[in-house]
Parts: structure tokens; C-alpha cells; sequence
């Protein structure tokens, strides 16, 4: 049988001693730390939800009038004449209509090419 050893209650003495300061010093101010900072970040967490939602209420307002602005906008606009039709005006003497025949726009490239070279030359 072994001998009863004096030393292991000693250290057993202080361990629970050392257990003891370390817990009422060390672990639960740690721990009261954590649930402080466990509070503060649950917090942030709500007040980024509401403000997310309030955002989102917003945004459905704008959406709505700007929904209210563009059929007010479709109604004030004055009707459109069916007779109307879109003219392309030549703003110089160059311009040449799509609806000429080839033959009429090569005698037009030609006398623009003899204007053109002319006004070059005599630069």
C-alpha cells in the first residue's frame, strides 16, 4: 500500500484556494463583461432591424408617390394628333432624303465630291 502523502492535500488546499480568487476576481467579472457586450450587440441588432424596416416603409412611400407623380404626368400631357407626321428637315444643302432613288443619290455624291474638292483646292 502507499503511503498517505501530506503534500496532496496541501496542493489539493491550494488549488481550491487559487479556484476561489480566480473565480471571484477573474471568471465572473469576465463573464459579466460578456453579457454586457452580449446586451449591447442585441441591441444594435434590434435598432438595425426597425431602421431597416423604416427604410423599407419609405422606400414604399416614395414608390407610391412617384406612381401618383407619373399618372398625374400621363394625364396632363396634351393628346397627340394622329395626322402628325415626323419630318426630317434638312439643315444643310448636303443632306440627302433616304427616300431618293440610287441613281439620284450617285449624281448627288458626285456634285458633293466636285464641292467639296473644289473648296479644298482653293483653301
Amino acid at each position: 500500500m502507499m503511503p498517505f502523502n501530506i503534500t496532496l492535500l496541501i496542493q489539493m488546499g491550494n488549488f481550491i484556494v487559487a479556484w476561489k480568487v480566480l473565480d471571484r476576481f477573474f471568471f465572473r467579472r469576465c463573464v459579466q463583461e460578456v453579457k454586457a457586450e452580449d446586451a449591447v450587440e442585441e441591441a444594435l441588432r434590434e435598432t438595425v432591424f426597425v431602421q431597416h424596416t423604416v427604410l423599407k416603409n419609405i422606400e414604399a412611400q416614395q414608390m407610391q408617390v412617384l406612381a401618383a407623380i407619373r399618372t398625374q404626368f400621363a394625364t396632363a400631357l396634351p393628346p397627340v394628333s394622329r395626322d402628325l407626321i415626323t419630318k426630317i428637315v434638312p439643315t444643310d444643302e448636303f443632306s440627302v432624303s433616304l427616300e431618293c432613288p440610287v441613281s439620284q443619290r450617285r449624281e448627288m455624291a458626285d456634285a458633293i465630291v466636285r464641292e467639296m474638292v473644289k473648296r479644298i483646292t482653293h483653301v
